[in-house]
């Protein structure tokens, strides 16, 4: 939701990130710690009458649809409409029964699900894959954008993809349509092994939180101090991609090494030595081994 008028854009008080409205509850949710309160039709801030939701989310998606196809059913399928126990079987028989229908969703619907009858997918807003901070983006977009695109036309019928994109021109899009997967792979892996990135360094992130940020950081200095190895490249300690997530502050500590045997026996020293100390109370942390995300 956001004031037309101020510009003020409600954010959750535990985490550093904004809320999300649900029209259908009127409710405004955090999406990291489950934080709730009530939707209001004036902004909080100024009181002002040009509160409105904007973005894309699959309810307003869902809203136009409806409105422009009146006599076809609109299936949502997200976190909230699957919630209820036997809710998925329901919309899945629903999709199955031959009758027209337009399902809307995230990415839960690109995966897994065989839908004989789709015969045309749409990508709404393909662009955040394009240009993250996660040097992985452009590998999950890619593999997000196949994986829906199997969705069409898995039966008899011919199946067509249409991706909304700002950046029509980019390569990596030009590539996918016309096919040619392989040249957007060796793209990326040149710049993997250019970047001295995964999989030509092995990677690991020491994520640490605590009640202040202060905390976080320290038992990562400390952690660097202690990995200090002519072998292995550290970048941090630094503050996590979103900071504050349910009143706790976050950090990570990224290490890299071109020998994984060397690096995972680097880890087995360090947990060995970090179970051994007795560190402050609420002070937590974990070792992620080949991240997926690096936020």
């Amino acid at each position: 939701m956001m004031c037309f008028d101020c510009g003020h854009m409600v954010e959750c008080p535990h985490c550093d990130t904004r809320l999300t409205y649900h029209r259908r509850d009127r409710a405004m949710r955090c999406h990291h710690c489950d934080f709730q309160t009530a939707a209001t039709d004036h902004c909080p801030k100024c009181d002002g009458e040009a509160f409105k939701p904007v973005g894309q989310g699959t309810e307003r998606t869902e809203d136009i649809l409806t409105s422009q196809f009146p006599d076809t059913p609109v299936v949502r399928v997200d976190r909230d409409s699957t919630q209820r126990k036997g809710s998925i079987q329901g919309i899945l028989e629903k999709v199955n029964s031959g009758r027209p229908c337009i399902l809307v969703g995230t990415q839960m619907l690109a995966k897994g699900h065989d839908f004989p009858n789709v015969t045309l997918v749409i990508v709404v807003n393909a662009d955040g894959g394009l240009f993250s901070v996660d040097f992985r983006a452009p590998e999950q977009l890619i593999q997000t954008l196949l994986q829906v695109s199997g969705r069409a036309g898995r039966g008899k019928k011919s199946g067509e993809v249409l991706v909304q994109t700002c950046h029509s021109d980019h390569p990596l899009l030009h590539s996918l349509a016309e096919g040619h997967y392989l040249p957007v792979a060796d793209q990326l892996l040149t710049e993997r092994e250019t970047g001295q990135l995964p999989p030509f360094r092995a990677m690991a992130i020491f994520r640490a939180e605590a009640e202040t940020m202060e905390k976080s950081l320290q038992l990562l200095d400390t952690i660097k101090q202690q990995a200090r190895y002519q072998q292995i490249e550290i970048w941090g300690p630094l503050p996590a991609l979103i900071a504050r997530r349910a009143d706790r502050l976050r950090a990570q500590l990224v290490l890299l090494c071109s020998n994984r045997k060397y690096l995972n026996h680097t880890l087995g020293v360090l947990c060995e030595t970090l179970d051994q100390s007795r560190l402050p109370a609420g002070l937590k942390w974990a070792i992620d081994v080949d991240p997926q995300e690096t936020g």
